[in-house]
């Protein structure tokens, strides 16, 4: 029998998760924003948070920053022996164990995608807890597999989820930037706008603090899936971008600082910087 996804949170990116899973899992989610959920199809709505953390065996928390600690403090009484697999920027699996008041057997997972997932192109890393065993991780692997590429945060290296949060997250929003910014059209793009494109974000990457080859990697995935998605929808470069860019977040660091006439490397800096001011834990 499938697992029971449970997803706390239906804005950009816990929709999309929904959209991309709802054919292989059984989907239930909850919003306080009744309007977000009410034109869903093929998911089942849950009225409150406790209804449905009761019946879910996975829990994804996908709720605005703001809404973190009284989330938390809602469902602690019901999450032993569950995995919780938190999408939230900057709240590290301690804040979320620690918010939980310590349950038993609880295992937390955080996961980074971005919404490239949409038409499952997206970019998604993970880091396994130590309350989290390789099942655990293999199951999200799976899971977020269906929003696109996974990849996997050593163990132990939590801090580097900052600099993923910075680059992936972030990316394809400075994507949709320079698209913007050098009028390209992606529907007419020549092999070499696209060569540059890459070469860009992957200034962004190794400033990231990504590897070469890693940040090569990541940047063809960023750009391939921005491309495919405005190329496959209405959706404008500045639609995607604003989509994707929340207030006081990380992607508005970085483009503040190319706003500002700053390069690729100096946004991904201010955008890492950002990411750690909202870490807690």
């Amino acid at each position: 029998m499938e697992k029971m996804i449970g997803i706390i949170g239906f804005g950009n990116m816990g929709s999309v998760i929904a959209e991309r899973i709802k054919s292989k899992y059984k989907v239930l989610v909850f919003d306080k924003d009744n309007e977000k959920t009410k034109d869903s199809r093929g998911i089942e709505i849950k009225d409150n948070v406790v209804d449905l953390v009761k019946v879910a065996d996975v829990i994804i928390l996908a709720m605005k920053p703001q809404d973190f600690e009284s989330a938390l403090s809602e469902i602690r009484e019901y999450v032993d022996g569950k995995l919780i697999i938190s999408i939230a920027a900057g709240r590290t699996t301690k804040y979320i164990y620690d918010n939980l008041l310590y349950p038993t057997g609880v295992r937390i997972i955080r996961a980074m995608p971005n919404l490239l997932g949409r038409i499952g192109k997206g970019a998604t890393f993970l880091y396994k807890s130590s309350s989290a065993n390789e099942k655990d991780i293999v199951f999200a692997e799976k899971l977020f597999g269906a929003l696109g590429r996974t990849w996997r945060i050593e163990e132990g290296k939590e801090d580097r989820m900052d600099f993923v949060t910075a680059v992936s997250g972030s990316g394809p929003a400075i994507c949709c930037y320079r698209i913007e910014s050098q009028s390209i059209d992606t529907h007419k793009m020549s092999a070499e706008q696209k060569k540059d494109l890459i070469a860009y974000l992957k200034e962004g990457a190794i400033a990231g603090g990504f590897n070469k080859k890693d940040g090569e990697a990541l940047a063809e995935n960023i750009v391939e899936g921005v491309i495919n998605l405005l190329n496959l929808s209405s959706i404008t470069p500045q639609m995607l971008r604003e989509q994707i860019t929340s207030k006081r977040g990380t992607t508005e660091a970085a483009l503040e600082a190319l706003n500002n006439g700053f390069s690729i490397e100096e946004a991904i800096q201010a955008a890492i910087r950002r990411a750690k001011e909202l870490s807690r834990g």
